[in-house]
């Protein structure tokens, strides 16, 4: 398994070693690189890990919670999504970083932005995406009536 692997970032190398795994680093590869030699405990830390997660989602009163290190599209595809009964109000620093988006967006409307502004409204723009995706997953999202008879998948996601 390699250094660089999902669940290798989602673990760490000093859990996996506490856990007594060991890496073997190749003599010339770069600072960093290596192998873990014990996949099976690297899988066994990560599914803990991620049972630690689906715990804490549980307790939000969910029907069911499945822990996968891997996605079971398979599975998922078969269920339907369900929509949050309501929305949790954006945070005054949401609040912020989306009024100076809308700020920026006006000021270079139709000009070409310098290097240094695209970059901050590249920024903004995926602050406030993920602002508005929080929103959408936190609990108070959804009606205690709606979570015994839906679930959640808790899984890694690529990076």
């Amino acid at each position: 398994m390699p250094t660089h692997d999902r669940r290798v970032l989602f673990v760490g190398l000093d859990a996996y070693r506490a856990a007594g795994g060991t890496v073997t680093r190749d003599l010339f590869g770069a600072d960093g690189e290596g192998w873990l030699d014990d996949a099976l405990l690297l899988e066994r830390l990560a599914l803990g890990k991620l049972e630690a997660e689906a715990d804490a989602v549980r307790a939000e009163g969910w029907g069911w919670v499945l822990a996968a290190v891997d996605h079971p599209h398979a599975l998922a595809a078969s269920l339907r999504r369900l929509a949050p009964a309501g929305e949790v109000a954006p945070t005054p620093g949401e609040l912020g970083a989306r009024a100076l988006l809308d700020g920026l967006m006006r000021e270079w409307d139709g000009r070409d932005m310098p290097d240094a502004v695209a970059a901050e409204v590249d920024g903004l723009t995926r602050a406030v995406t993920e602002h508005v995706a929080r929103r959408r997953r936190h609990p108070d999202a959804w009606a205690p009536r709606q979570r015994p008879g839906a679930g959640a998948i808790v899984s890694l996601a690529h990076d």
